[in-house]
């Protein structure tokens, strides 16, 4: 822990050196009376063979949101809260429904309260169950290691309490304890689950739970450059860092945008001896990842790439962190590169995007097994801008991708396809 905080002051003082006063870029701290609807559509259908027994995916479900902020009292103290529900409208016997339903494959939900204080100009402090998902526009940017993407019906939520302080106009100041959250994988314990050691075996944690603590810093540039410092201690569980750093440049008249992000990870104690005994040698893992996107009239072109040093429990350590699209095929294997490019393609309020993926890598820490793939990716999504249908946004996916893993328990040549499609409506009683 000592080795990440000085690690993290260290970054610190180096972006400290390099940082300009300008103008605060987020709106975190504001608080205005609203009551949201947001009712989402969901069906999955995939195949995955290394997924066993778990590859033959298929869901279709119903979410629906209600949340509501009172604004500020006094310009001091709000409440927020709301309710979240998934309602299965099919699956089918002996599928997987691979976290868009419980672990019994039905409906199920949880509720959000949370307690607002404002601290003036200078930054709220927030109690309760609260939303930290940035894919659902909860979080104003990704804030290292606090903030997640669920990619399912309901967003990522923590309990706990939440500091935002904005001490300077150039500098954001994160803390948060938390002791239960909600993640994608949580949907398969009904809802919110502990914070607790995890065991790979039985798929369960124990009793006892481990609160998390968090500290993020981030340094920025309007909406030039901005650089995020964070570090989380969890007793038993796990140390992690991150440094996300992210720009924009102006080329005449196209635009490029960099992403950057380093991730550090190692497990201790009760968690280090359960993985032993699951027959996972390695306690620590790192990876680095960039996206890199030229932005022009018509749409754009991207390019991205990621190196992971190890496969690892994802219900520990969340490595699925770099990339922007849905890519089905495994990136997240040992000793691992993945290399991505794509294009986007803009007509009114249609956007079409296809991107093809290389990942060379290893199965498992024995390196027996080598693994090279490639994924085949297109998409269209529909965002209504104005009108009637404002609010509305829609999605179809497509996934095809090869793998080549001689040797492998799974197959010597694996053949993947997935599917997602998404209809989502959000409006705003009070707006």
């Amino acid at each position: 822990m000592n080795k990440i905080l000085a690690a993290a002051l260290c970054g610190s003082l180096l972006a400290f050196g390099a940082a300009q006063a300008t103008a605060a870029v987020t709106d975190y701290a504001a608080s205005t009376p609203s009551l949201r609807l947001n009712l989402r559509n969901d069906l999955r259908r995939s195949m995955k063979p290394a997924d066993a027994p778990n590859d033959d995916v298929y869901a279709w479900v119903q979410g629906a949101i209600l949340e509501f902020d009172s604004g500020w009292f006094n310009d001091f103290i709000a409440v927020e809260g709301g309710g979240f529900w998934v309602q299965k409208l099919d699956t089918s016997e002996g599928k997987f429904t691979r976290g868009y339903l419980n672990g019994d494959d039905e409906s199920f939900g949880y509720l959000n309260a949370a307690l607002k204080v404002r601290l003036g100009d200078y930054g709220i402090v927030k109690a309760g169950r609260f939303v930290t998902d940035l894919g659902y526009g909860a979080m104003p940017y990704r804030v290292p290691l606090i903030t997640n993407n669920s990619n399912r019906t309901l967003p990522t939520s923590s309990q706990g309490v939440l500091a935002y302080l904005t001490p300077t106009d150039w500098l954001d100041v994160w803390a948060m304890w938390r002791n239960e959250v909600f993640t994608a994988k949580s949907s398969l314990y009904d809802g919110y689950r502990d914070e607790g050691v995890f065991d790979p075996v039985n798929m369960s944690y124990d009793a006892q739970k481990r609160s998390r603590s968090f500290i993020a810093l981030s340094f920025h540039d309007e909406d030039k450059w901005r650089l995020s410092i964070g570090a989380s201690y969890q007793r038993d569980v796990s140390n992690q860092f991150e440094v996300d750093f992210s720009n924009r440049m102006q080329l005449g008249d196209y635009r490029l945008k960099n992403n950057l992000c380093f991730f550090h990870a190692d497990v201790n104690d009760d968690t280090w001896e359960m993985w032993q005994r699951a027959g996972i040698m390695s306690d620590d893992n790192f990876l680095v990842t960039g996206a890199h996107e030229l932005a022009l009239s018509w749409g754009g072109v991207f390019f991205t790439w990621e190196y992971i040093k190890h496969a690892t429990v994802s219900m520990v350590i969340d490595t699925d962190i770099g990339f922007r699209y849905p890519w089905t095929i495994d990136r997240n294997l040992e000793d691992m590169w993945s290399f991505g490019v794509g294009a986007t393609y803009r007509v009114g309020d249609f956007h079409f995007f296809f991107a093809p993926l290389y990942t060379n890598g290893y199965e498992d820490y024995s390196k027996n097994v080598s693994v090279e793939g490639m994924d085949f990716n297109a998409g269209v999504m529909y965002r209504a801008s104005s009108g009637p249908l404002k609010g509305l946004t829609s999605y179809l996916f497509g996934s095809r991708a090869f793998e080549d893993r001689p040797g492998s328990e799974y197959g010597d040549h694996l053949n993947y396809w997935d599917i997602k499609f998404c209809v989502q409506y959000k409006h705003d009683f009070l707006q």
